[in-house]
């Protein structure tokens, strides 16, 4: 799956109590989209940032039912995604990269705001351990 345009962008919107309204995730890789998955979207959707950036990748998988591997991976980069953008938003941004998470816009109109932010790629791929190694 990776390969050298794999860039993403992520469009959330946030009412004025701080809860989600909605998000748009878009993977950028061998110029075919992917992402965008609705059901994340369905346990997210209007519940306090605050709670969205506790929640982990795991329960996100439990909750959704996903075991496929690729499915899985999928929607830990739309999960990344959210989840950076709304730790962004809230200042709360000490040890995310900024180099490969960039919020390109933030726009309020006195009752919605809603975040851009860009994730490139990393520099590199994490190492692929085999399945019989890992204990």
């Amino acid at each position: 799956m990776p390969c050298e345009d794999s860039s993403s962008r992520i469009k959330v919107r946030v009412d004025g109590a701080d809860r989600l309204l909605s998000f748009d995730y878009n993977k950028m890789t061998c110029s075919k989209s992917i992402g965008g998955e609705a059901s994340y979207l369905t346990i997210v959707r209007g519940k306090q940032i605050r709670k969205i950036v506790e929640l982990g990748l795991h329960e996100v998988l439990a909750a959704l039912n996903i075991s496929d591997p690729d499915d899985q991976f999928l929607l830990f980069l739309e999960w990344d995604a959210l989840r950076t953008a709304l730790l962004r938003y809230l200042g709360e941004d000490d040890e995310i990269d900024p180099e490969r998470y960039q919020i390109a816009s933030v726009q309020y109109d006195g009752e919605t705001a809603e975040i851009v932010q860009v994730i490139r790629p990393p520099k590199a791929m994490p190492a692929i351990i085999a399945c019989t190694l890992k204990k």
